[in-house]
């Protein structure tokens, strides 16, 4: 009789205090997503043209030739203004470092500073090409920043014969801006030469050549 009692009392507890037993559901386990690799860019050819200011600065002995430059003997000092147009192609390794090949040579005959004389070089032209290393920092999706140090051949030549006809370490720096997916702005300056001359007729001059350059690049 008090076992009977005893089961009634526990039934009535599990009908009066909910005695329905919630199942116990497994928990689920989400996997962190896996971290965003950024894939390497593609290697990528270019291709550019501009205009090129060239400025050229000298100074040295010189003798008496008779000719348009050596208008004076003694210690001179000379500037050289051509306007150039500019080529150049090169290989987008990634979006940090290219390859870059330059040519540039000029519109018409130059003119010429010698102390203080004014001139122009007849059939006179400045030409210089090189091969530079390209490192790049995106600044954001449309500027990039850019310097050039590499090896170039510097001339500058007319009616009198070559001026000067030299290589050199050159170096410079720059910038780009994507106006369209393709097609860039970009605008630089590079030092062409800055050595004593030899072998031409500015043969132990120093000689100092610059350029100031504007255009457009296009990517394949």
């Amino acid at each position: 009789m008090k076992k009977v009692l005893l089961l009634s009392i526990v039934a009535s507890a599990f009908v009066f205090g909910g005695g329905d037993i919630a199942p116990v559901e497994p928990a689920v386990v989400v996997p962190a997503p896996a971290p965003m690799v950024e894939a390497p860019s593609p290697i990528s050819f270019y291709v550019g043209g501009g205009y090129s200011r060239i400025d050229a600065d000298g100074s040295g002995i010189v003798e008496d030739t008779g000719s348009e430059v050596a208008l004076i003997p003694g210690s001179a000092s000379y500037n050289i203004d051509a306007d150039n147009y500019l080529l150049l192609a090169g290989v987008k390794i990634n979006k940090y470092f290219a390859i870059e090949g330059r040519y540039t040579n000029s519109f018409d005959d130059f003119d010429y500073k010698y102390n203080n004389q004014f001139g122009s070089i007849a059939d006179g032209e400045v030409e210089s090409y090189g091969i530079y290393a390209k490192p790049m920092y995106p600044v954001t999706e449309q500027v990039d920043v850019y310097g050039l140090l590499g090896y170039a051949n510097t001339k500058i030549s007319g009616s009198v014969g070559d001026l000067m006809d030299d290589s050199d370490f050159s170096w410079g720096a720059g910038a780009s801006y994507k106006a369209m997916d393709n097609l860039s702005v970009f605008a630089d300056y590079v030092r062409l030469y800055d050595d004593t001359v030899s072998g031409s007729l500015l043969d132990g001059d120093k000689v100092q050549v610059d350029s100031i350059n504007v255009g457009l690049m296009y990517k394949f």
